[in-house]
């Protein structure tokens, strides 16, 4: 029990930090297969984000918490182009709380969050893409919606 109330306050955390401002949506996101596992580097959690909208996206940020630390750590990209990947490695596999990552427009505000409510945990990403065979890597693809 007291692993899952650690889990939810991860959640909150970063819910609150990338709260839904109800912009209107460009992007859509959809669960991506990836076919080489090795291409994640060994015993470390990532994210990967294909682009495979129209657009450039001026910036994509990944907030996230790990198990033993309750600080808030962020990562960003910023001009992902069509056809690109951001990739983000954030913690030791093992170590991964929960993550939320953010689209921005060029004026620094939020259009589009992955996931659209709450915070993405390596459980909740096996279940929302059933693609998901590596509990270590989620690949996620953006779309124009």
């Amino acid at each position: 029990m007291a692993k899952q109330q650690q889990s939810k306050d991860l959640e909150n955390m970063l819910n609150n930090r990338y709260a839904d401002v109800g912009a209107e949506k460009k992007y859509k996101m959809i669960g991506k297969e990836i076919q080489e596992k090795s291409l994640a580097a060994e015993g470390s959690y990532e994210v990967w984000i294909d682009n495979v909208s129209t657009f450039t996206i001026p910036s994509i940020k990944t907030a996230y918490v790990t198990i033993d630390s309750r600080q808030v750590l962020e990562q960003e990209q910023k001009n992902v182009g069509p056809n690109t990947t951001a990739r983000f490695r954030l913690t030791g596999c093992e170590n991964m709380g929960a993550y939320v990552t953010g689209f921005f427009d060029s004026n620094g505000r939020l259009v589009f969050r992955i996931p659209e409510q709450g915070a993405m945990t390596a459980e909740r990403a096996s279940q929302e893409n059933p693609n998901d065979r590596n509990p270590c890597l989620d690949v996620w693809g953006l779309q124009n919606a």
